[in-house]
Order: structure tokens, then C-alpha cells, then sequence
């Protein structure tokens, strides 16, 4: 069963609290279209998306890009339970009720806006199709970042991890990580990397398939690129999804323990010893047994070669 509540939530209530004890009533909000009601209602900042001038509107077209949906002249957007709050500032730019709904154990709040002027903008600016070109050509450079920052809060994902290497009969532990959006189209996410390298001066990564779905990922695992990337659609910023920023700001001031290619780079271990890391990676007793073996194919590959250029 669908219901429907005042968009304006106290921030100080508790959200166990609202979702338990509410009495469900069916959704009847003057903003959210049956199938078989098509009347006008007039919405509050109609206009909100006609020139992407403000930190906001750049923000919003970013996430409703990531999260959004536009068809029939309905726009739709919907968020977990743990986002509701985040949720709650856009619906009260257009002054709309949100709505609740069940799936499975979950509680999903979403948005559906039926307005004939507001599907026609953002359909100019590209969403039905998620052309970045047009983002590009609609929105000033210095409000890129907030777009970005938008569409990293609705499809971007920063994480990490533990890993251990042994090494002499010790293990060595460190942290990786991964930041990493996720693209309906490998044109888009092309797109989308370019953008990001070329403002934060990072470099390009492979972008990865999905491989059951039709979604791609450009990701950088670097804990210097990912501070770089911070710092850019954060600094000066207003408006964010507060867990992912946590995340960031977690991370970065945990200090990471080196890796050992790591380690060999700050001069702290030598060439040999790294070289024995890798061989016993591989299941050899040392480097001198890996090369050895190495060696070896390397000689029965050139005789087969030399066999065939005989023949």
C-alpha cells in the first residue's frame, strides 16, 4: 500500500518511531497522478530548472540524472529509507508531498510530480537520454563540480577495504580503496571520466562491464586521487548527501598501511625481497625458482616457434 505525508519531517523525530506508528492513508496527494486522473495542479517553481545558475539547481539536475525518471510528463525520483531527509530538501523546492511505499522489508520514499513544463525542460537538458554533451553546453563551468557531486550522491560509491599479504611467515595488512560511479552506457561513463580527470587532474582508469547488466564503472582505487576528488565537488559546498561525505571524510583520516610494492618504492625492503614476495606469491620457494622455471618456458616456447619456421 501506497501512503503519503507531509513533506515538511521534523529532523528531530524519530524515524523508527514515524514509520511504525503513522496510520497508513492511501495516497490521495493533489501532486501524484493515478493513471486514470490527468488534471493540472499547479507546483511551486515551475521554472526551478530553466537556467542552471545556482549551486542548487546544478546539484539537483546531477542526482535526478542518477536517480530520476521522466515519462508522460511524470516526473519520479525515489530514495531508501535512510535518505528520506535528503529527500525532503527537493520536495520542498517544489513544495510536493512524498509518499511511502513497501518492498519487501523495506520502506521507499519517492516523489512523482506530474507537470507538463517541468518534463519538457528537463527533457532539453538530456535526461531522458543522459547526454552529458548537453550538460556541458547548459551549465557554467564553475557549477560542473555541484552537477557531479549530484550525480556521485544519487550513483557513486566510495568504499574500502582490508587486504593482507604475507610475507616470511608475516602478514602485512592494508587498505584498498574505491571510488567508482555506476553508467547506463559506456559512451556516458567515458564522458563522465573525462570530465573528472580533466577538472581534477587525475588520471584515466580502464572502465569496467558489469558483467550480468548492462552497467559500466569508472573507478579510481589512488588515495591521492581520491583526496583530489574530494576536495573538488566538496570545498565550498552546501548541499550533500551527508553518509557518503563521512565515508570520505573517514578515510582520509585514517592512515593507511603501506603495501608492499609500496614499501619497495619508499626503499624500505629491497629489490630481492620483493622479488621473493611475488615468487612465493605464485607458490615458488624464491625468485631464483621462478625465474628458473620462467626461464624454461620461455626456451620450449622460441624452440616451438623455430620448429614451425622450419616446417
Amino acid at each position: 500500500m501506497n501512503t503519503c505525508v507531509d513533506s515538511k519531517v521534523d529532523k528531530s523525530m524519530d524515524l523508527n518511531l514515524f514509520y511504525n506508528d503513522f496510520i497508513p492513508i492511501i495516497c490521495h496527494s493533489p501532486h501524484i497522478y493515478p493513471k486514470n486522473r490527468k488534471k493540472k495542479v499547479d507546483i511551486t517553481n515551475q521554472d526551478f530548472f530553466d537556467i542552471i545558475d545556482t549551486e542548487q539547481k546544478a546539484y539537483w539536475l546531477g542526482f535526478l540524472y542518477a536517480d530520476g525518471s521522466i515519462g508522460r510528463y511524470v516526473l519520479k525520483i525515489g530514495l531508501s529509507k535512510k535518505d528520506i531527509l535528503h529527500l525532503q530538501k527537493f520536495a520542498n523546492i517544489f513544495n510536493v508531498k512524498m509518499c511511502y511505499r513497501q518492498n519487501g522489508k523495506n520502506v521507499e520514499s519517492y516523489i512523482q510530480i506530474y507537470d507538463k513544463y517541468l518534463y519538457n525542460k528537463l527533457f532539453e537538458l538530456g535526461m531522458r537520454n543522459r547526454d552529458l554533451n548537453t550538460i556541458k553546453n547548459n551549465i557554467p563551468e564553475e557549477l560542473i563540480r555541484h552537477f557531479i557531486r549530484g550525480f556521485f550522491d544519487g550513483d557513486g560509491c566510495i568504499s574500502i577495504c582490508n587486504h593482507s599479504q604475507k610475507y616470511k611467515d608475516k602478514e602485512y595488512i592494508y587498505k584498498r580503496y574505491n571510488l567508482s560511479f555506476a553508467c547506463f552506457s559506456y559512451m556516458f561513463a567515458n564522458d563522465l571520466q573525462d570530465i573528472i580527470c580533466v577538472r581534477v587532474k587525475i588520471l584515466k582508469n580502464k572502465i569496467i562491464k558489469h558483467t550480468n547488466a548492462n552497467c559500466w564503472y569508472p573507478s579510481w582505487g589512488n588515495i591521492q586521487d581520491i583526496k583530489k576528488f574530494k576536495d573538488w565537488i566538496y570545498n565550498d559546498s552546501n548541499i550533500y548527501l551527508e553518509r557518503k561525505k563521512e565515508i570520505f571524510d573517514t578515510i582520509l583520516l585514517k592512515p593507511s598501511t603501506k603495501s608492499m610494492w609500496k614499501r619497495y618504492l619508499d626503499n624500505e625492503i629491497t629489490g630481492g625481497e620483493y622479488n621473493d614476495y611475488k615468487s612465493q606469491r605464485k607458490g615458488y620457494k624464491d625468485f631464483n625458482e621462478y625465474e628458473s622455471k620462467r626461464n624454461h618456458k620461455k626456451n620450449i616456447k622460441n624452440h616451438i616457434i623455430n620448429l614451425c619456421k622450419n616446417l
